[in-house]
Parts: C-alpha cells; sequence; structure tokens
C-alpha cells in the first residue's frame, strides 16, 4: 500500500542516509544502492520485479535473504561488512533462496 511509486526510475542510490528501512514500488528498477545506512533486514523488493544489482553494503543486516528468491534477473548482490553472524548450516539455509538466481557476484566479506 504505502512507500514510494515511480513507474519509470531505473537506478536509486540512497548511501549515506540513515535510512532504517526502504518500501517502494518500482517496477523499471535495475539498480539499487542502499549502503552506508542503517537498515536492519532485507528490503521488501517484491515491486522491482528488473531488478539486476542490489547493493546493501554497510548495514546492520543479520539474515533474511528470502525476500530476493523472486528477483529472476539479480545478477549483483552486495551484502559485506554487515551483522551476518550465522553458523555456517544457518548461512548455507540463507543462502540456498539465492541458489536459482542467476548471481554472477555476491559479497559477503567483512561479516562477523
Amino acid at each position: 500500500q504505502g512507500g514510494l511509486r515511480f513507474q519509470s526510475i531505473q537506478v536509486v542510490k540512497a548511501r549515506h542516509n540513515r535510512l532504517t528501512d526502504f518500501s517502494a514500488v518500482l517496477p523499471c528498477l535495475k539498480e539499487l544502492d542502499l549502503g552506508y545506512n542503517e537498515i536492519s533486514k532485507v528490503p521488501t523488493v517484491v515491486g522491482m520485479p528488473k531488478l539486476e544489482v542490489l547493493v546493501l553494503a554497510h548495514n546492520s543486516i543479520k539474515s533474511g535473504f528470502k525476500p530476493l528468491s523472486s528477483l529472476s534477473q539479480l545478477h549483483r548482490f552486495d551484502i559485506s561488512s554487515n551483522e551476518i553472524d550465522a553458523l555456517p548450516l544457518n548461512l548455507e539455509q540463507e543462502l540456498l533462496c539465492l541458489k536459482k538466481l542467476p548471481l554472477q557476484t555476491l559479497r559477503l566479506q567483512d561479516n562477523p
């Protein structure tokens, strides 16, 4: 219901804005950069079917990659420098939802 609605935007770069969440319906969006904010969970991206690049680096995300499983065009996902502190088995389960995506780049470094 709520959130922003822009029909033709293809790139959103919202780094360093102290955002704690992000919600929008952006049907043409190809790149979303929310790095260096205060986001604690992977945003809902159901209104972004064409998303190819998602940057969530340098936030406070701990887990919850399931919202990304519907992104059939996502090829770059950067979740580096967050607070992902899952045990190997839990991390594997988290990453399973990304298995069917056409990912070419997955950045996970600098998590506890």
